[in-house]
This record gives C-alpha cells, sequence and structure tokens, in this order.
C-alpha cells in the first residue's frame, strides 16, 4: 500500500485516497494561482492609498444570501438551540465551553449588550468645558 509522508505517515492509505488528494491539492494551488493573477490586473489602488472620493472597495454591497439556503438555516434554528443548551448544561463540557455556548443563546435572544464608555476628568470629576469667542475685526481707519 501507498503511505503517506505528512503527519500520519505510518497510516496506509488507498491509491483511490491518494489519487483525490493530490486532484485537490493541484486544484487548491490552480485557484490560488488564478486569484493572484486576477489580483495583479484589478489592483489599481496600489499600496496603502485610499480610495478615490466616492468609490467603494464593494460598490455592490454585501452579497444577499440566497433565499433557499437562509430558509433552510432557519428550518435547522430549534436543533441548533437545543445543541447549545446541551453542551450549555452538559456534566463533561468544558467550562469556557458552556459558557461560550450560553452567550451565544442570550445573543441570539436578546441582541448583543450595547457596551458604554464613561468618560471623566481629572479624579472622577466632570469634564470642564470651556466656549472660546472669537472676533474679528476688519480693517479699521481705512
Amino acid at each position: 500500500m501507498p503511505m503517506d509522508n505528512t503527519r500520519n505517515s505510518a497510516k496506509p492509505k488507498t491509491a483511490a485516497k491518494c489519487g483525490k488528494a493530490a486532484s485537490a491539492t493541484g486544484a487548491r494551488l490552480k485557484a490560488k494561482k488564478a486569484l493572484a493573477e486576477n489580483s495583479k490586473k484589478t489592483a489599481t489602488r496600489g499600496k496603502g492609498k485610499p480610495f478615490a472620493p466616492g468609490k467603494s472597495a464593494n460598490p455592490g454591497g454585501r452579497p444577499k444570501i440566497p433565499e433557499e439556503v437562509r430558509d433552510a438555516a432557519r428550518a435547522l434554528s430549534l436543533e441548533a438551540i437545543k445543541i447549545l443548551a446541551g453542551v450549555m448544561r452538559g456534566a463533561k463540557t468544558r467550562p469556557g465551553d458552556k459558557i461560550r455556548a450560553a452567550e451565544t443563546l442570550l445573543n441570539r435572544a436578546w441582541g448583543t449588550p450595547a457596551s458604554s464608555v464613561e468618560i471623566t476628568g481629572k479624579d472622577g470629576q466632570p469634564i470642564e468645558v470651556a466656549l472660546i469667542k472669537r472676533v474679528v475685526v476688519g480693517n479699521v481707519g481705512r
């Protein structure tokens, strides 16, 4: 049997699996090369240069999720909530995973909490605000 030279080198692979892996890797390399070539043709701003006024990096906006994909995901929502609840309540679940599941459930139910920042002056005192009035005098004596 052929051997794979990756991490699990002791694990034998069938010829069919080796062929699929090689063709998938080749396809990924071709796709990366095509993207790189495409970028060379379309990149016109230059590194670190802002977009021209009125221009956007994504003029069409975020693409909409196809209706059938959205409907299929919504149909699985109840099952996903049950899985998250199971993770949250699981006796063998790590505490961090329980917290993340609980946060996800709360955010879906109530939305993400608004964050606020309180700004104060020196030693917690209110910030001093001064109004400066500018008077401009024209040419006097002409």
